[in-house]
């Protein structure tokens, strides 16, 4: 004859109730929305730095280009006294204000929608203690996004 063994089931082996798994899913869902906030914030991140590395680029371009400017409009005028000048360069359809000596010097290249260079120079005075200085233009370069500043840099020039 076959015995019947009764098995008792152990409170620990009985499985997993219904409070066990909403907390699990509870832990779950705020890891979940952790590692997503991470993500979107680093994608935000790295948005901001692209447009200040393009902003950068374009500022250092643009001070290349006046350094390389042999005109006088540029530099000097015809007694060798620091002229000052601006002008603005553009993604079209922006407005742009380009520079006297150079007509082909108009826009911005493809890939920089809403961005702007402002470009100026003014002379430096005359120190009381040195000469050198009455021959110097201070040339500032600052790009806009979207009207807003996004960098600038600047140096100085002299004849």
């Amino acid at each position: 004859m076959i015995k019947m063994v009764a098995l008792r089931v152990h409170r620990s082996e009985r499985g997993v109730s219904l409070m066990e798994t909403l907390v699990a899913l509870a832990i779950m869902s705020f890891i979940a929305v952790a590692i997503i906030s991470g993500i979107s914030m680093s994608v935000k991140s790295n948005e901001v730095a692209r447009k200040i590395i393009s902003a950068e680029s374009l500022a250092r371009a643009e001070l290349d280009y006046i350094k390389s400017i042999k005109s006088t409009d540029a530099r000097y005028d015809g007694t060798w006294v620091p002229s000052s000048w601006e002008y603005t360069v553009a993604k079209s359809p922006l407005p742009n204000t380009p520079p006297t000596w150079d007509s082909v010097h108009t826009g911005l290249p493809d890939g920089y929608d809403g961005y702007s260079v402002t470009c100026s120079a003014i002379p430096l005075p005359a120190t009381t203690q040195t000469t050198y200085d009455t021959d110097v233009q201070k040339i500032t370069v600052t790009v806009y996004l979207n009207d807003v500043p996004a960098f600038q840099i600047g140096t100085n020039r002299t004849k």
